[in-house]
C-alpha cells in the first residue's frame, strides 16, 4: 500500500474517532428559572440552576459524565428540574407558628 494511501486512511480513521467524543444533552432547561454551565456540553461540566427569588432550583445541580449522560446528586434518575416556592415558618392564613406556610 501507498504509504500516503495508508496515512490518509489513517488520518479518517482519528477523525472519526474525535468526531465521536461524547457530550451531554442539552435538553436541562428549568421551569421558572435559568442555567449556567461550567465547561459547555463536555463531560466534567458541572451545570448549576437558578432561579428568582422566593424559589429554590430542585434539583440544585447536575455533572456532565464521561458517558454523555446527566448525574443528579442524590438521585436514582434523571428527574426535570423545576423552581420550588421556598418555604416560610410563622403565622400566616389557614397556618399556626409550628407550620410551614407558603406565602
Amino acid at each position: 500500500m501507498d504509504p500516503l494511501m495508508a496515512l490518509l486512511c489513517l488520518l479518517s480513521l482519528y477523525s472519526g474517532l474525535a468526531a465521536a467524543a461524547p457530550s451531554c444533552p442539552q435538553n436541562v432547561k428549568i421551569s421558572g428559572g435559568n442555567f449556567t454551565l461550567s465547561h459547555g456540553w463536555a463531560p466534567g461540566s458541572v451545570l448549576i440552576y437558578s432561579c428568582p427569588l422566593g424559589y429554590y432550583p430542585s434539583p440544585a445541580s447536575r455533572l456532565c459524565l464521561s458517558n454523555g449522560q446527566w448525574q443528579t446528586l442524590r438521585a436514582t434518575r434523571f428527574t426535570k428540574a423545576v423552581c420550588k416556592r421556598k418555604a416560610l415558618e410563622g403565622s400566616c392564613s389557614g397556618c399556626s407558628l409550628s407550620s410551614t406556610c407558603f406565602l
